[in-house]
């Protein structure tokens, strides 16, 4: 799951809504495919580990910055605690 939490960091950073991660474990997470499903936890489970608030809050502020980048109007921090 430690990759999971990876790729919703990227995606996040990419600009795209994290939130929509969970969501999507839940819909296509539990395929239908033996060695799949022997070697990775289900969907729910992974969905449930996505949505943890540490995860969420990480992932919601690099959307953030993201976001802030691609709109010139708005200011972000490089770094959470220091004022610009």
């Amino acid at each position: 799951m430690e990759a999971d939490r990876i790729g919703v960091m990227l995606m996040a950073a990419a600009g795209y809504d994290p939130a929509e991660a969970p969501k999507f474990q839940e819909k296509h997470g539990d395929a239908r495919d033996d060695f799949l499903t022997s070697t990775h936890p289900s969907g729910k489970k992974r969905a449930k580990a996505l949505r943890e608030d540490q995860v969420m809050k990480k992932a919601k502020y690099l959307y953030d910055q993201a976001r802030a980048r691609t709109n010139p109007g708005v200011r972000f921090r490089i770094w959470p605690n220091v004022k610009n």
